[in-house]
């Protein structure tokens, strides 16, 4: 069994090892016969985590000391849909961003 932990860092750097968590997404929808609304969610605990560390190239030399670059997962996003199936039987679809 793991140890629920996780480096990030390219040089495996014990500074960037992170913890364990959770993401959770979502999706929830209505739907009658001639429409439907969904709501979908992503990262709904709005969790930030660290997901890449790396030394900046050249920035020792350059600059004279070690700048690191560092990628983090998404913040909460949520958006919905809703679609209209109209009598020519075209659909129609909204769309709402939120971050």
């Amino acid at each position: 069994m793991g140890s629920g932990k996780q480096n990030v860092d390219v040089n495996l750097n014990p500074l960037y090892e992170i913890d364990a968590y959770n993401k959770v997404d979502m999706r929830i929808a209505l739907e009658g016969e001639n429409w439907n609304i969904t709501l979908f969610g992503k990262n709904i605990t709005n969790a930030e985590v660290l997901t890449y560390v790396g030394n900046n190239p050249l920035s020792g030399s350059s600059f004279g000391t070690d700048t690191f670059l560092w990628v983090c997962r998404p913040t909460r996003c949520i958006w919905q849909t809703v679609r209209l199936k109209l009598l020519v039987n075209a659909k129609f679809t909204s769309h709402y961003f939120k971050n």
